[in-house]
């Protein structure tokens, strides 16, 4: 771009908007993470701003996902700007100050904050894709932080496998007395119950789409709207700055997983803070590729964890159980997805366990009141 104006550009009647400076970080922040730079089409690397009558709108896509932020504001903008998302981004997040004053004019944009001031290239907005963010169907409504512990604990098993495309996202299912997230990578599976008394349509989340939205669920009692139709998810956040989030649907057919979900009768109690801490120094002496520890339930009520590799030495550790097996048992697991788990737990676990060291634990827990939590993990050959 020349530095130059054209003289076009001196005769064409400027745009003027501004924005607070608060809104206009926290939109960009919310919109950016839409927008991917290795896009190989250079539209999709620029944000649309666009006045509306809820407020300055704020767009971002990649095409698989689409963000909107709404400042509850009157810009002035009498048009829509399209702008390069990276350096708008990075030099908005440098500033101090109130407001950000914006003037425009065919081919550049004019942004300035007290004595900083930037100039931006504009794109062609009849270029930039017409986003929707209203679903044909009704959604149903949740707690932010109910939805955010759901999605945390499910994303824990999600398959990052391209080949196996159905693990690579969360199975999300509303039955009108509970909302299910059930998450699988053939390894170890989670399946996570909250109440909800409303029904929705069973759908398979793109990972993306549940990354995307877990920073946005903030407000612990705020509430968030989610709706899906034939071809998206759509969750909508309604606050100062409003936040819209489109996705695609994944296809295909997420396997049957009541079928593999595990009968385990035997069960035993563990302080979650305590197996994690003895857990951790273990994996520091297990092997390091596959992270191999031993789990030793004995019959006296007490569980031994071992860690151990020909290269680091070994580790053996022993935690008391309420309840316990009749007999000796003896399992192996990858003690990294145990940690995964235990990171994020509070309180006492239950540990099920299966009639044969060759069949699946499970981990049943209550992370909120309400609200289960199975997780069910596959042993290694012992």
């Amino acid at each position: 771009m020349s530095p130059v104006e054209t003289k076009a550009e001196k005769e064409a009647p400027p745009v003027k908007a501004s924005i607070s400076l608060a809104n206009l970080k926290h939109a960009l922040k919310v919109v950016g993470s839409a927008i991917q730079r290795t896009a190989t089409i250079p539209i999709l690397q620029c944000i649309r701003m666009e006045q509306l009558p809820t407020g300055l709108a704020l767009e971002g896509t990649d095409l698989d996902i689409s963000i909107r932020a709404t400042a509850a504001e009157t810009s002035g903008l009498e048009k829509a700007l399209v702008m390069p998302a990276e350096k708008l981004i990075a030099w908005t997040k440098l500033l101090t100050g109130e407001d950000v004053k914006i003037s425009a004019t065919t081919h550049r944009a004019t942004l300035q904050c007290g004595r900083p001031k930037a100039v931006l290239p504009i794109v062609d907005a009849s270029t930039f894709p017409q986003l929707s963010f209203v679903s044909k169907n009704e959604g149903i409504t949740l707690k932010q932080g109910n939805l955010a512990r759901a999605l945390r604990f499910a994303q824990m098993s999600v398959s990052t496998d391209s080949s196996r495309y159905t693990l690579n996202g969360i199975l999300i299912q509303g039955d009108g007395e509970h909302l299910r997230m059930v998450a699988t990578d053939g390894h170890r599976m989670t399946v996570y119950n909250l109440p909800c008394e409303e029904k929705i349509a069973d759908l398979l989340a793109p990972s993306r789409f549940v990354k995307a939205l877990l920073p946005m669920l903030s407000d612990e009692e705020g509430g968030i709207d989610l709706a899906v139709d034939d071809e998206k998810i759509v969750a909508t956040i309604a606050a100062g700055v409003a936040i819209n989030v489109a996705s695609r649907k994944m296809t295909g057919q997420f396997p049957k997983w009541e079928n593999v979900f595990p009968k385990n009768k035997i069960s035993v109690r563990v302080d979650a803070g305590e197996l994690l801490s003895s857990l951790g120094r273990c994996i520091v002496l297990s092997d390091e590729k596959s992270c191999a520890i031993d789990l030793i339930f004995e019959p006296g009520g007490q569980l031994t964890i071992k860690g151990a590799s020909a290269d680091n030495g070994e580790a053996e550790e022993s935690i008391q159980t309420g309840g316990a097996p009749e007999s000796e048992f003896h399992t192996r697991v990858n003690g990294a997805y145990l940690h995964a788990l235990l990171k994020i737990l509070e309180g006492d676990i239950t540990i099920c366990l299966p009639e044969t060291p060759g069949a699946a634990l499970l981990f049943k827990a209550t992370p909120h009141e309400g609200e289960t939590l199975d997780y069910i993990l596959m042993p290694m050959r012992v």
